[in-house]
């Protein structure tokens, strides 16, 4: 961790009724590098303006709320100060004023988010500790476990407020819906949707005045976590449910009443013909329901897809990223000719001859393929070496030959997108033997 990373890195602490305890720490703060430090006054009141006028004096930036909005309209509000008034910051840290995040472990956050790759550092604390409050451990534990059964990913600690990220990624947090503490929540569903790694980083766990300090509602706040968690699952899995309800329904009525009604006795066409009437209306009923939903999702990844291409312009680094499966693709593409097949099937392909590729090389364990291959199997894609539009017996070799004429690559050796595990990528030259293997 150097001082030009500190310099440019901003530390935003939502604030309500603190007390002096928050201008120590924001001395320490200043001591060990952080000297951009932006506070959100979330409506504290009169009484609580001396402390905020003394970081001021600090050098501190403080921001006021007139009433108290939450914690998370207080962290976006000191989102877009710093998009508006920093351009030169590079990662945004966010901290509590309560004194549970110390200085060491904000140092240590924003460590492994300038040596590690993008994503969201989570500061997480250790439940199983004595020191922690019954109501903490059991919260913490239990939403952690709804958190993986809905959306497949374990966080230690999910309500952790010392969290890092890279400036870049200001827009997609201001985006985010949320105005209290379901905000942080709202975050963490977001980034497990969009797939943005969430990464822990342990830190000490503190504990001040058995938690006196916290302005965590258990009952209020608590509703509105679970809510969006379990609301944002079982919003999409009813809606399933409800196709499937339509089908069955719509399957009796056109099998027992409507088609024999028109004259339609014989049992193999009614059946037939009942499922397929009934499958075309839930089709309709399940586009209705979920339309916004995935057109929201295309917006997303066309947002994150330009976010990079517009810090890589030339395509000579990060956006290189984005091609996982391509110079296979590209290669199959044009060997089986104009229109054989769907460049979207050959890419798909191709990730699957990328993921042999890493396998071999010992990049990634075979778990991680064979997941990947189960994965393009239950879509339907082919995961065989020798593709069913183009399958001669010197297929490989006319492949290989395509892939040597690829743009990227830089000298006499293919160029190629691997992985070594979900949203690890590695972009490497590899020899003809190699990939042959593969094909």
């Amino acid at each position: 961790m150097t001082s030009e990373q500190l310099l440019h890195t901003a530390i935003l602490i939502p604030s309500l009724e603190p007390d002096h305890r928050l201008v120590t720490y924001a001395k320490d703060l200043e001591n060990a590098g952080f000297s951009h430090r932006i506070i959100v006054d979330d409506g504290s009141g009169e009484s609580f303006q001396p402390i905020f006028t003394q970081l001021e004096k600090e050098g501190c930036v403080v921001l006021h709320h007139d009433v108290n909005h939450g914690k998370g309209v207080a962290l976006k509000t000191g989102y877009r100060w710093i998009q508006e008034n920093m351009p030169e910051c590079e990662a945004v840290l966010t901290a509590d004023s309560d004194g549970q995040h110390t200085v060491p472990d904000c140092l240590s956050v924003i460590s492994k988010l300038y040596d590690g790759e993008d994503a969201l550092y989570l500061g997480s604390r250790d439940f199983s500790l004595p020191n922690v409050p019954p109501k903490s451990r059991i919260g913490n534990r239990s939403t952690s476990v709804v958190f993986k059964l809905c959306y497949g990913k374990w966080l230690p600690d999910t309500q952790t407020g010392l969290r890092a990220f890279r400036a870049s990624e200001l827009p997609f947090m201001i985006s985010i819906e949320g105005d209290r503490y379901e905000y942080e929540m709202n975050v963490l569903i977001s980034c497990a949707r969009r797939g943005l790694p969430m990464i822990p980083v342990t830190i000490e766990t503190v504990y001040e005045n058995g938690n006196e300090g916290t302005h965590f509602h258990p009952i209020r706040d608590s509703w509105r976590i679970y809510k969006l968690i379990l609301g944002s699952f079982f919003k999409f899995m009813g809606a399933s449910l409800i196709c499937v309800l339509v089908d069955q329904v719509f399957a009796g009525l056109f099998a027992s009443w409507l088609l024999p009604l028109l004259g339609v006795t014989e049992h193999r066409t009614l059946v037939w013909l009942s499922g397929f009437l009934a499958r075309l209306i839930s089709s309709v009923v399940n586009f209705t329901l979920n339309k916004a939903f995935v057109f929201k999702m295309i917006q997303a990844c066309a947002k994150a897809k330009a976010r990079v291409v517009q810090k890589d312009m030339t395509e000579k680094n990060i956006r290189m990223q984005l091609n996982l499966g391509h110079t296979f693709g590209h290669a199959l593409e044009t060997c089986a000719g104009l229109g054989k097949i769907a460049h979207g099937d050959a890419v798909a392909w191709g990730i699957g001859r990328a993921l042999c590729l890493s396998q071999k090389l010992g990049l990634c364990a075979n778990e991680y393929k064979e997941e990947v291959f189960e994965l393009l199997e239950y879509f339907g894609w082919e995961t065989a070496a020798a593709p069913k539009c183009f399958c001669p017996k010197d297929g490989a070799k006319k492949i290989l030959c395509a892939m040597k004429r690829d743009k990227k690559n830089s000298s006499n050796k293919v160029r190629v997108i691997l992985q070594s595990g979900l949203c690890e990528t590695v972009i490497t030259e590899v020899s003809d033997k190699d990939i042959l293997k593969c094909l």
